[in-house]
């Protein structure tokens, strides 16, 4: 007679995922019954505050942009104590979502025009690939030089 034992770590493993299971099913209950509610996706999530003091990575210098010093304030403030939304800076205009949705949508609905009749799965994905084509080529240069420089350097 063959004995079959299911070892403590599969039933450690079984309990965790059941677990995670039950607690995603009562986000999404949650997020249910929130979505009745009143709120737009619209509003903002903040208060629209501005503030003399901006994230802007567009007027550090290169160095500033590749050694992240431009943040050095800020870290500085969180390490000698816990940070409150009052002390996080707000976004500089060129990095709101606001700036990136006037840029997406023409792109969005010429596709959408261009597209009626047909299947419109991947819209999104074609006009992101439409508006930031360039920055997508850089970075993945980028990419691959880091790729070729790793390689070369375990020889």
């Amino acid at each position: 007679m063959k004995i079959h034992s299911i070892p403590l770590l599969d039933l450690v493993t079984r309990l965790v995922t059941f677990l995670i299971f039950f607690y995603a099913l009562s986000i999404f209950h949650h997020i249910i019954s929130q979505s009745s509610s009143k709120q737009s996706l619209l509003e903002p999530l903040l208060a629209d505050r501005r503030d003399d003091k901006q994230i802007s990575i567009g007027q550090a210098s290169l160095f500033g942009k590749l050694s992240f010093s431009w943040i050095n304030g800020l870290l500085g403030l969180g390490n000698s104590n816990t940070l409150a939304l009052e002390d996080i800076p707000c976004l500089g205009s060129e990095d709101e979502a606001v700036l990136a949705y006037e840029q997406l949508s023409p792109e969005w609905k010429s596709l959408q025009r261009e597209d009626h009749h047909n299947n419109s799965e991947g819209l999104l994905v074609k006009a992101i690939a439409r508006v930031y084509w360039k920055q997508m080529v850089l970075a993945g240069a980028f990419v691959f030089l880091r790729i070729i420089a790793v390689v070369i350097s375990q020889d």
